[in-house]
């Protein structure tokens, strides 16, 4: 058995470090050689913002709202802040960051192009004016306080803050590395209801700061951390939607949302209107894009190849919107990191296995790692996820008997049979005599067991999955799902104890490693009607075929998924020494204080797949995934290639088994096929099906 999901270990090693604002790992110089970032330490100046500082915002002459203003801002390397409107200013020392046109928000009353900068002290109160806005005169402040109050997001490039001035309005402070380029000096008119604009920015040491005013509303993450169930996929449309719409309207003037996370979007009403809260993630399209201007999780992972500017293209938009439906989905930010290639590390349903199978064919185009797989706008991918949320949501077909055939094959593989000539992989399929219900099981003994041997637990596995067909042969009538559920997981978790007690008979009281005991891991999928149940433990894998798209079923149960699934930081868990190694499988135990081994209780994962007409179940062993490509997605793209071309069960796995060896042959290969056909069985058929046998095939194991 070989390891899956193998990530590029990024261990430091001497003379390397990790970059604090992108993450990788790169030699021991000034600056990192993918963004460009100091790695020095940082002085004073450059240090992050903390709770109670305060921002002096001083304002422009008063001017209408939207009007261009034309101050510019210049940062005092005290600390201390002037801002000269109207074109005049006074030169202090420290750099200068030219102003941001168009930073008056549509409610302003004044002009709000400001500067500003934390102070240290007493705070003294914002002076107050008059100035005539229509017939009516109202107070306009030349200058007002924020102070810092709550963080809200932190990350390594980037930090926000909740920030209150002395009438207790609120406002959002953002304070990130300062980018290497300026943002564009104008954005098109059209767009100014689709971002929204800070009411000020400057340079704070090496950071820039922007101040928002807080906008009344529901960004996407706050609506997604309301939903304590499982977001069906009608609601993932009706939020996404709106979002998708408003990213195709910047893209269309030019612009790309190249550091867009699910903190930046803004639900305005309950209309679904969106706004994008910030100026500091657009880039004009095929333009180079900045690393200061990107999202970890959400910038797409072109754009950080090369050396400190990359070229972003509405496909990168593209990407960003399928991890806005990544989060949405999961209910976290997408896992990727430097040694994932800034890609996620896992995919939705391995963090998230209840949602419902159908969106794998949107992640898969639509978060491609190569942006030329990707659709070309987003347009595109929005009318992708409506015809993927359609299947999904279509009415389920009448509870009919589906015609079932099925077959399974093993084989030693070319290349591992020199090395080990038993068979550890072990397969099981049935089929009943009015080809109404199949049982298929696929089991992968672990190679490296010391105490007892690999095809003994693989064997153990597919006995018990034999006797779960002989009793629903014996009394097929009263079994429904909940039975089916209960004798399969049944069946697991007594080969599991079938395992732990054979070896503990013989090497009691045990002295080894866990890792040294004899185990296996196990797919079953039993198929009745229209449905099918999956239950999982191991790195074997389960798939459905669906209209000339492989979805995966299941997850892998190794070191490194589960980690992830369960929270672990993607780049501590990309660096796992052996992230590939299973963390459940048939044999796993507890000692007790005499050194005897006690079965635990499996952790099982179980799917319920509604079926239709033509469509087919997979299972098989990595020694299928692990050959026939040099990724899952190339292997994938395989057995889809091979699926499309043999509908024949029985020749279908006879191609996998030719297909890995041809591939390499390194491992031990299993496989069983469920097609279900193209039409149901008539009633006559199934009254008639006394006079035929039930079909068992098996193989491989002790």
């Amino acid at each position: 058995m070989g390891n899956l999901n193998r990530v590029d270990a990024g261990i430091m090693t001497h003379g390397t470090q990790r970059c604090f604002q992108c993450g990788a790992v790169t030699t021991a110089t000034a600056r990192c050689r993918c963004c460009g970032a100091c790695l020095s330490v940082q002085s004073d100046e450059s240090r992050w913002l903390s709770r109670g500082d305060h921002l002096v915002v001083t304002l422009g002459e008063a001017a209408p709202p939207r009007r261009r203003s034309s101050a510019t801002l210049m940062t005092g390397s005290s600390g201390s802040m002037q801002a000269m409107a109207s074109g005049t200013m006074q030169e202090l020392s420290g750099p200068s960051l030219a102003s941001l046109d168009a930073l008056l928000e549509e409610t302003a009353p004044v002009s709000v192009t400001a500067a500003f900068a934390p102070v240290k002290g007493p705070v003294k109160p914002p002076e107050q004016a008059t100035m005539p806005i229509g017939t009516q005169e109202r107070p306009a402040l030349s200058a007002l306080t924020v102070q810092l109050s709550e963080r809200l997001l932190q990350e390594p490039r980037r930090r926000v803050w909740l920030g209150l001035d002395t009438d207790g309005e609120r406002y959002r402070v953002e304070e990130r590395v300062a980018q290497e380029r300026e943002q564009p000096s104008a954005f098109e008119q059209q767009l100014r209801d689709v971002v929204l604009t800070p009411v000020g920015s400057t340079r704070h040491g090496d950071h820039d700061l922007l101040v928002f005013r807080e906008q009344r509303g529901e960004t996407l993450r706050a609506r997604r951390s309301t939903e304590t169930d499982e977001v069906e996929p009608l609601l993932l449309l009706r939020w996404l939607r709106p979002v998708a719409l408003a990213m195709a309207r910047v893209n269309a003037f030019g612009y790309a949302l190249t550091g867009l996370s699910s903190e930046m979007v803004l639900f305005l009403d309950e209309s679904g209107e969106v706004a994008f809260d910030g100026v500091g993630f657009l880039t004009p399209l095929h333009e180079p894009a900045s690393v200061a201007c990107m999202m970890a999780g959400y910038s797409a992972p072109e754009l950080y190849e090369g050396d400190f500017y990359r070229r972003v293209s509405a496909r990168s938009d593209v990407y960003g919107f399928a991890m806005l439906a990544y989060e949405v989905v999961t209910g976290r930010t997408p896992p990727s990191c430097a040694e994932s290639g800034y890609h996620p590390m896992i995919w939705p349903r391995d963090a998230e296995p209840g949602f419902p199978l159908g969106l794998g064919r949107f992640f898969a185009a639509c978060a491609a790692y190569d942006p030329a797989e990707r659709p070309r706008s987003v347009e595109e991918a929005l009318e992708l996820l409506e015809e993927c949320v359609e299947a999904v949501s279509m009415e389920e077909p009448a509870r009919e008997f589906c015609r079932l055939t099925a077959a399974c094959e093993t084989h030693p593989g070319i290349t591992k049979r020199l090395r080990q000539p038993v068979n550890q992989d072990a397969v099981f399929c049935a089929v009943d005599a009015a080809r109404s219900a199949v049982l298929l099981c696929v089991s992968d003994g672990v190679s490296t067991s010391s105490f007892g041997s690999g095809e003994i637990a693989s064997a153990m596995v597919v006995r018990r999955a034999r006797e779960v067909w002989s009793r629903y042969q014996a009394d097929e009538g009263s079994w429904d799902w909940q039975r089916i559920s209960m004798e399969l997981k049944r069946a697991v978790q007594t080969a599991n104890a079938d395992v732990v007690g054979y070896v503990d008979e013989r090497f009691s009281p045990f002295r080894g490693e866990p890792q040294e005991v004899m185990a296996a891991t196990c797919v079953l999928a039993f198929v009745l009607q229209s449905d099918a149940l999956v239950v999982s433990i191991g790195d074997s894998r389960s798939y459905l075929f669906r209209q000339g798209f492989l979805e995966r079923i299941g997850r892998d149960h190794n070191l490194m998924t589960l980690s992830v699934a369960d929270g672990m930081p993607a780049h501590l868990a990309a660096t796992l020494p052996q992230g590939g190694t299973l963390a459940r499988c048939v044999g796993t135990f507890d000692l007790d204080e005499d050194g005897h081994l006690v079965p635990a209780h499996l952790a099982l994962d179980s799917y319920l797949v509604h079926l239709r007409l033509d469509d087919r179940l997979l299972l098989c062993t990595d020694g299928v995934t692990d050959y026939l490509g040099d990724s899952d997605r190339a292997a994938e793209a395989a057995l889809t290639q091979l699926l499309l071309r043999e509908p024949t069960p029985e020749l279908v796995c006879l191609d996998i088994l030719t297909a890995a060896n041809r591939g390499g042959g390194g491992d031990n290969i299993g496989v069983a096929v469920c097609v279900v056909g193209s039409d149901y069985i008539t009633a006559a058929e199934r009254s008639a099906s006394g006079n035929h046998s039930a079909y068992e095939q098996g193989g491989g194991g002790h």
